[in-house]
């Protein structure tokens, strides 16, 4: 889930041109600056399987509440008053990720891992989620993101994120997840 409202627009791309998590590799090139995706930040996005537990009404009732738009890309069906991009392949994931204003993870149950959180994180942006299994330790509370356990902070977030600093979101996501710090420890 992801909310893109045109957020910062002084952070730099400094360094690398790929970020690759899993079979996922997301590009980053001079010609496609972060500085350049931060100015256009507008949506809130829901992104992966959606349904059982993985909390996307969470995330629709919350920009229902501030008023903003919630793009919901995944297998299954999606809340009421959200637009639904359905399945997306790995480019698409990373262009959407790349341009929300954050991305929403309100699993209900405790998640083991979380690939969508640190894919938006690879991307620069921000995850809001929820505060138990593995969201404890791949969100980094006021610094790639918010764990919220109450609508009252879902609903602070949204705008919260506008303050976190997206290269040090993309830089700490490339320290600790990326092929050749994963590579290294098998």
């Amino acid at each position: 889930l992801c909310i893109d409202e045109g957020a910062h627009a002084a952070a730099l791309l400094r360094f690398g041109d790929h970020v690759q998590i899993g079979e996922t590799v997301f590009l980053f090139s001079h010609t496609d600056p972060l500085e350049e995706r931060i100015l256009h930040r507008q949506k809130l996005e829901a992104i992966g399987r959606l349904g059982a537990g993985k909390g996307e009404q969470i995330a629709a009732d919350v920009c229902s509440h501030i008023g903003s738009r919630l793009i919901v890309a995944g297998n299954g069906p999606a809340p009421a008053g959200t637009e639904h991009v359905g399945v997306i392949g790995a480019k698409r994931r990373g262009e959407l990720m790349a341009k929300a204003r954050a991305v929403f993870v309100p699993t209900v149950y405790i998640e083991p891992f979380g690939n969508v959180a640190v894919e938006a994180q690879a991307c620069g942006t921000p995850v809001i989620a929820t505060d138990w299994g593995a969201m404890t330790e791949t969100v980094e509370d006021g610094v790639t993101g918010f764990r919220c356990r109450t609508f009252r902070e879902f609903v602070t977030a949204t705008e919260a994120v506008k303050s976190l600093d997206p290269v040090a979101i993309r830089a700490r996501a490339h320290r600790l997840y990326s092929l050749e710090t994963i590579a290294a420890k098998y």
